[in-house]
């Protein structure tokens, strides 16, 4: 029997740390509005079915066996971090220079999705949270990975309605200026972060 209240209290913190979905979905908002955080919850719901299939057949076990595995994935993910990170500060540095901010390119579905499939903090999450209240269950995987889902989405949802909220305080031209610069040194700290913690 699983307990899920305590899957979702050991889950929240994971969850609701802002992390590179988090902010790929506040600079979607400050670009189109309240939709431009659906294509990063659909990409990033893409993750998380992807690691929970990997655990209910135990492929994601397979691959911790072998690290050279894990740190390509680690490798490819603080690669596409840094990469989505400049993408974010250029068009913040641009916008600066001009005194405007110029609209960037939204992230796409697939973005998010690859985001989402190269985190290593994911795979980490799904290698040692999901099996001790799932075991290799498909079942109970799939309603655990429902619930990841579920808190994810709500809190993606809230976050945004709160940030659109927020920005009829303020200059909307300027918010995203902020929003490009901080969530790409953000994503580009994130990517350090990640790539420090890689064994070669």
């Amino acid at each position: 029997m699983v307990d899920y209240s305590v899957f979702i209290l050991t889950l929240l913190p994971f969850a609701l740390s802002p992390g590179a979905s988090f902010t790929l979905a506040i600079s979607n908002v400050a670009q189109v509005g309240l939709r431009g955080c659906v294509s990063v919850i659909i990409g990033t719901t893409g993750g998380i079915v992807f690691y929970s299939l990997l655990v209910g057949f135990g492929v994601l076990e397979l691959i911790t066996r072998y690290p050279i595995m894990f740190t390509l994935i680690s490798v490819l993910g603080s690669l596409f971090l840094f990469w989505i990170g400049c993408k974010l500060l250029h068009a913040g540095w641009v916008a600066l220079k001009h005194k405007t901010a110029l609209r960037t390119q939204v992230a796409t579905t697939k973005d998010a999705l690859l985001l989402s499939v190269f985190n290593a903090k994911g795979a980490m999450l799904y290698l040692t949270v999901f099996p001790v209240f799932a075991g290799s269950s498909l079942v109970k995987l799939t309603t655990l990975a429902s619930i990841h889902f579920a808190v994810m989405a709500s809190w993606t949802l809230l976050a945004s309605f709160l940030f659109l909220h927020a920005a009829k305080w303020f200059q909307l031209d300027k918010l995203r200026i902020v929003v490009n610069v901080v969530g790409g040194l953000c994503l580009l700290v994130m990517a350090l972060r990640m790539a420090a913690g890689i064994d070669l």
